[in-house]
């Protein structure tokens, strides 16, 4: 038998053989590593299954006709592993018959080889699909290590988005602030001066138009500070999650004519301003959704904190969504803002799920 130096011997191909005859994993053993192959040996099923865990081998033969656990039962527990189920496989049997090799091609095992072999023959076999098993492995290992560069990349940009997310929240926030402390004070001091110059003028010409003025100026005060909790509600910063959502849910029932109720337990001081952020633009949205698109009378809003959990339930007694409109939080062209909605709570450890029959829709943060 030829010798191998031990850096040889650790660049050889890795063969496992699995079989419960000695002398069938002698003879073997001793044609494969006179062939410069690395040899690991199991003398039954259960060994076998260990060691490929162990040594992660180029290739398995392995014995169909085993006692306690056979050949087929080996072959499903190898490929039921992540880590073993790439190995290629080739059977050995001293059985002919064609349905034990069809049933054992079938379940994926590369080639079949029966006894008594031509020596000739099972090296050509073991040659060539070692080969191949490096050459798919390598594949695999480039897929999955280009998968792994994709997850994190994929990662990466989620977290960019919602960095831009908070970005632009932070840009509203500053706008609302400034529009606030700038153009609504400005035209409030002209409101009050309306109201001195009434009251010193006494002609009705300049009363009658200092009252339209004010009218006027009601009106465009009125539409900022609309746009300004449009843009980034203060109530949100200077009082909370709870009392946001209370001001939103009057909101909407005096802008859009449409009844919501909201409940809300616990207690929210724990509640971070970013995710108090996060939530109630999902929580807008989603009360928006059931106005214009589930074609229902009235809806809910539910909140509620404890210790460990906060959730929050927008529901409504419309027409329910179909099953394809409701897996649309998993589509970035979905529309209704379902999308964004389960990427922003992703970063908070959030979930999202719409539950939706004739009954009505069930959306749950």
């Amino acid at each position: 038998m030829p010798t191998h130096s031990p850096e040889e011997l650790n660049n050889a191909p890795r063969l496992l053989l699995i079989d419960d005859t000695p002398d069938n994993l002698r003879l073997l053993g001793d044609l494969l590593s006179g062939q410069g192959y690395r040899i690991y040996a199991a003398n039954n099923g259960q060994n076998g299954l260990e060691l490929a865990q162990r040594v992660n081998p180029d290739l398995i033969l392995l014995d169909v006709m085993m006692p306690e656990m056979d050949g087929f039962e080996v072959f499903r527990r190898l490929k039921a592993e992540k880590s073993t189920r790439s190995i290629p496989v080739i059977f050995l049997t001293a059985v002919g018959d064609s349905e034990i090799i069809v049933n054992g091609l079938r379940q994926g095992a590369v080639d079949f080889i029966t006894r008594p072999y031509s020596k000739e023959i099972l090296l050509a076999r073991v040659r060539t699909h070692t080969l191949n098993g490096k050459l798919t492995r390598r594949l695999q290992d480039a897929v999955d290590e280009k998968t792994r560069e994709l997850y994190k990349a994929n990662n990466h940009l989620k977290q960019l988005a919602y960095e831009i997310g908070m970005t632009e929240e932070r840009e509203r926030r500053s706008i609302a602030v400034g529009l606030h402390d700038g153009p609504i004070q400005e035209l409030g001091w002209i409101y009050m001066q309306l109201d001195t110059l009434t009251k010193e003028s006494g002609t009705k010409e300049v009363c009658r138009i200092c009252a339209e003025t004010k009218e006027k100026l009601d009106q465009v005060i009125h539409s900022l500070r609309y746009l300004i909790f449009d843009l980034s509600p203060p109530i949100l910063y200077e009082l909370g999650l709870f009392a946001a959502l209370d001001w939103l849910t009057n909101d909407m029932i005096n802008r859009y004519q449409f009844t919501f109720q909201l409940a809300l337990a616990g207690n929210d001081n724990m509640v971070s301003t970013e995710l108090a952020i996060v939530l109630f633009q999902a929580t807008r949205e989603l009360m928006t959704n059931v106005i214009k698109h589930a074609n229902a009378s009235e809806g809910k809003v539910i909140c509620a904190v404890d210790d460990d959990r906060l959730s929050i339930e927008v529901v409504d007694d419309g027409q329910g969504l179909s099953a394809e409109t409701a897996k649309q939080g998993d589509n970035p062209h979905s529309g209704f803002g379902l999308y964004g909605i389960r990427r922003k709570l992703e970063q908070h450890q959030g979930q999202f799920s719409i539950v939706s029959d004739d009954g009505g829709t069930r959306m749950r943060i």
